[in-house]
């Protein structure tokens, strides 16, 4: 009777044991699928705070962090069902994405001295790929930076002329080598989620590379080819709903162009002043009109618009105008704005951008942008002129 009872026992025991281990094995083989581990040693770093953030399109997220010791060894887990992007930080200056795997094993090691130059990865081909795309990118926002600086520094006039149209071009040859290098890098790598960095690259803040209507092919190959592999991932399908947003746009562009062109070549634009009042493109027939975009915000957009003041004064009593449209959200920055830097011509706002019409009709795709438009405002005459290439124009229109 015992031996049954202990028999019994041990049965109900040795269900239990395996039913345990059955959890123990399944739950182990789930994390150790989609676990990847980043280990690394940085130089020259004991005490400092070393953060894994995991970024996305919107936002970067503190995943882990710790304080390196003398060694300045560390090592860190991520779970992840798909190839997502990390950035491993010392600081805002010391910093590097990744693109990391389930089960990869990365190792990194750099000097945090010279952060970029010493930086070796090794055991993540993702992470090579967006490196290397990212040096190429830091690369050519320093040159571009140094032609417009140098550009920037040579006033405005006749004898400069010649000077900053080298400049120009210079500034086009870098621009439109980092454009074809990235084509080639979104063609070879569009199955990797490294294209999608690619497809994201910001030449200034707000301006990105990718910003022509041509370019939606690219976020199309893209988008195809990476939803064949990774359909779930939140990052493809954040590129998928970008990529419909902005075909919608075009669409809708080419829509209200259509419409437009039975009565006027150069599309409509009715928007407030700062005191509410609606202000009519199609007042300022019999001058030559400059359609300016810009927002308070964009960096460019401040710089371009203080050249444009030298031009305006210039001008402004010869039959020339600027109708300048705001994308500010804010009312109060934009007026405060307008104020603080004096902008002595026609300023109206927006405050629907993204979703404008106004941008619809024109394409705007980056800022500043500007349209150079006849006195009979039926034709466009020039499209992001320069403020030397304005003036220029102008002599010839208005003289």
């Amino acid at each position: 009777m015992n031996s049954n009872k202990n028999l019994k026992k041990f049965s109900i025991i040795k269900i239990r044991l395996l039913i345990v281990l059955a959890i123990l094995f399944t739950t182990v083989s789930c994390v150790n699928k989609e676990k990847a581990v980043l280990r690394g040693k940085l130089e020259n770093a004991k005490g400092k705070t070393l953060y894994l953030d995991e970024i996305d399109f919107y936002r970067a997220k503190v995943l882990d962090s710790l304080i390196l010791g003398k060694n300045g060894k560390f090592s860190f887990g991520i779970h992840t069902k798909y190839p997502s992007f990390y950035q491993l930080r010392l600081s805002s200056n010391q910093a590097v994405n990744l693109l990391i795997k389930p089960d990869e094993k990365v190792m990194l090691t750099a000097d945090a001295g010279n952060f970029r130059n010493t930086l070796e990865v090794t055991g993540s081909e993702g992470s090579r790929q967006i490196i290397q795309l990212n040096n190429d990118l830091e690369d050519t926002k320093h040159l571009l930076d140094s032609l417009k600086k140098v550009y920037a520094s040579l006033p405005l006039s006749e004898e400069n002329i010649a000077r900053r149209e080298i400049l120009s071009k210079q500034y086009d040859t870098v621009y439109n080598r980092h454009y074809k290098y990235s084509i080639a890098f979104v063609l070879q790598y569009s199955s990797s989620m490294a294209s999608i960095m690619a497809l994201y690259q910001e030449i200034s803040p707000g301006v990105y590379l990718f910003n022509r209507l041509r370019d939606l092919q690219f976020f199309k190959i893209v988008v195809d080819s990476l939803k064949k592999y990774y359909p779930e991932s939140n990052n493809v399908k954040m590129l998928e709903g970008n990529f419909n947003n902005f075909y919608g746009q075009y669409q809708t562009s080419k829509l209200l162009r259509m419409a437009d062109t039975v009565e006027f070549s150069v599309p409509k634009i009715v928007l407030p002043d700062a005191k509410g009042n609606a202000v009519n493109l199609s007042s300022y027939k019999g001058k030559v009109v400059l359609v300016s975009f810009w927002a308070s915000w964009n960096k460019e957009s401040i710089k371009d618009n203080l050249e444009m003041k030298q031009v305006y004064e210039k001008f402004r009593n010869k039959g020339f105008e600027i109708y300048q449209v705001s994308f500010d959200k804010s009312l109060d920055n934009w007026n405060r704005a307008v104020r603080f830097d004096e902008l002595p011509w026609i300023s109206v706002c927006d405050t629907t951008f993204p979703r404008s019409a106004v941008a619809a009709r024109y394409n705007i795709t980056q800022l500043p942008a500007n349209f150079l438009i006849n006195k009979e405002q039926d034709d466009i005459l020039a499209k992001n002129v320069s403020a030397l290439d304005l003036q220029k124009k102008l002599l010839r229109l208005l003289n």
